[in-house]
Order: structure tokens, then sequence, then C-alpha cells
């Protein structure tokens, strides 16, 4: 019975279902489904995320929502191996976990993918996403995230129609603005590679009237901004009614006239 069912099966698996909840699902149990899968060459792990999770999200950037996150985890996110398993990392302050909420939404529907929140030795609380999925690794590779993002990170090229949301999302997670005598400054952190080009980019699209100076900071670099023209620029073309993205951050660039 269960060959006949056997592509079914062997997605369901590859798709985050647990062999408990595949074997609830075809009438037989876990250790049948397990035997099953192995015959089949699938590799059965003892552990096992049992969220459903969309592994194919990032496939195709075909909404604002997919261009934000695919610019936050530009920022914030990681790739890596740890042993045989390909893992998704995503990692921010806690008072900044409504981004996790709307990224496990975006995920899985009604199952939270947030962890726990805990204290890094500086003391700040850190709450994070975390998952082995190769399908959904193999999907941010495809869309330019990559390996050693902090070194290894280059520009990544979407249609202008999501470049705004992309650019909000990278903003929102290694971007900073804060207000000094009445003004609105702001910058852009990241690595060699990936910040020149954007600053490039929000120059030849007449975003930021200059190209800002790149400073280098040793491992990284990064440009600023502070210009009212410049401010008033990259705020309309970051922000519209509607978007998702870091009200704090966005609230500072409203503090002052623009």
């Amino acid at each position: 019975m269960l060959n006949d069912y056997k592509k079914e099966i062997i997605e369901a698996y590859k798709n985050r279902l647990s062999t408990q909840k595949i074997a609830e699902l075809y009438g037989s149990s876990q250790n049948t489904i397990s035997r099953f899968l192995k015959k089949n060459g699938v590799e059965v792990t003892r552990r096992r995320c049992r969220k459903n999770i969309n592994s194919t999200y990032f496939d195709i950037v075909d909404s604002p929502l997919k261009a934000y996150f695919l610019g936050f985890i530009a920022a914030d996110g990681s790739i890596f191996k740890t042993g045989r398993k390909t893992v998704f990392s995503l990692a921010i302050q806690s008072s900044d976990r409504v981004i996790l909420e709307k990224l496990s939404e975006e995920l899985s529907g009604s199952d939270i993918l947030v962890g726990n929140s805990f204290t890094r030795d500086n003391g700040h609380s850190t709450t994070d996403i975390r998952f082995s999925d190769e399908t959904f690794v193999n999907c941010l590779l495809k869309q330019g995230i990559c390996f050693n993002k902090t070194e290894n990170l280059d520009w990544i090229d979407l249609p202008d129609s999501f470049m705004g949301d992309f650019i909000r999302g990278y903003f929102d997670g290694d971007g900073s603005v804060y207000i000094s005598n009445n003004k609105v400054y702001g910058n852009f952190v990241g690595n060699k590679i990936f910040i020149p080009k954007l600053r490039d980019y929000l120059f030849e699209k007449n975003i930021l009237p200059t190209r800002y100076a790149i400073i280098d900071r040793g491992n990284f670099c990064s440009f600023h901004f502070g210009s009212k023209q410049g401010n008033l620029s990259l705020y309309n073309y970051l922000y519209y009614d509607g978007c998702f993205c870091l009200e704090r951050k966005k609230i500072k660039f409203e503090f002052c006239p623009l």
C-alpha cells in the first residue's frame, strides 16, 4: 500500500512533516514509515523539526514582503553547515521580535517558528528563528544569500519594483538612523562588496544626491547620509502606506521635519 503513495510520502518528509505525522495521515506506524523512507534512499533523522514550513518561499521573489525579508536576511541572517545538516538562522534583538513573528507567519502560517529568547555576554536579549531545511536554504542560495555572508555577500539584483522593499529590509537589519541637533542622520553597514554597490544603486537611481564616501572599518565598511534632500528622498523611497518595517527606525526619520 505504501508503494502506491511513494512520491507523496517522500515529498511530505522532505517538506518537514515528521514520520509520526505521516504515519497518522496514511494509517500506518511511525516505524513502518521510517523503514519505507530508508528503503527508498531517504535519510531519516532521529530528531526533526515538526513545523510545517513553506520550503520554497524564496524560490521566486514576487511580493514586497518576500523582498523585504530577503533584504533583512541579507543583513542579519545566516546559513551554515553543522554535521550533515544545512541550517538557516536569523537572530535579532528581542525588542524587534515582531520581524521574526511576521516571517514565521509567512513561512508556516499557524505554526510558531520563533525560538526562545536568550541573553548574550553583552547583556542584550536575543530571539531567533533556526531550522534545517535543504530546500529552503537552496532557494536562498539561488537568490544570492551565501555561506560566510559577512565577507562574501554580493549585490542582489531584483526588479526595481521590489528593490525599495529589499533595501528597507536590509536597512532594518544593518542600517541605523539617529537624531542629533534636531537633524536626522543614518548609515548602511556591511561588507566591502555589497555596501559600495548599494551606495551606487541609490545614487544612480537618484535616491541619494551624491556618492557618499565609503568608510573602511577593517572587516566591514559603511556609508553615512544626512542631507535634508537625501533624507527626504530616501524616506520616500523606503516607506509607503502599509509597508512592513521596523517602526522605531521609521519614526526617527519622521521625528524632525524632513
